[in-house]
């Protein structure tokens, strides 16, 4: 995310997010601040994002253990404490399929915003 504004701004915690299919309708995934094999699970920290910079998050989903119904192709995103929403079209890959199953088919695991790409990674 880049901080198009002409002055600093600060992030704390998670976004949030939510994930739509091809019509338009939201996908109920259910969505983690635990971290996972691929995310980061450290606890939000401020992060001061200076004019024309940027801040990071990331997400990942569990594989589907079993068929999938739908795939995501959208993406709705609100930084932590805003009620404002950004909109943005996913590409066809990678695939982020939606799944019957219940956890952990379902779950995405999103980070907390971040001050690099590094930090939103689990370390193992």
């Amino acid at each position: 995310m880049t901080n198009r504004l002409r002055r600093a701004c600060t992030a704390d915690g998670y976004p949030t997010v939510a994930l739509f299919d091809a019509a338009g309708h939201e996908l109920h995934f259910l969505y983690s601040h635990r971290g996972d094999q691929m995310v980061s699970g450290q606890p939000p920290e401020q992060v001061t994002v200076p004019a024309g910079a940027s801040a990071y998050f990331m997400f990942n989903k569990y594989r589907c253990d079993l068929h999938e119904i739908a795939v995501a192709r959208g993406l709705r995103l609100a930084l932590p404490g805003s009620a404002q929403t950004v909109t943005v079209r996913l590409p066809a890959y990678p695939r982020i399929s939606y799944c019957p199953a219940d956890v952990p088919s379902r779950t995405i695991a999103v980070t907390a915003i971040s001050k690099t790409v590094a930090a939103t990674f689990a370390r193992h």
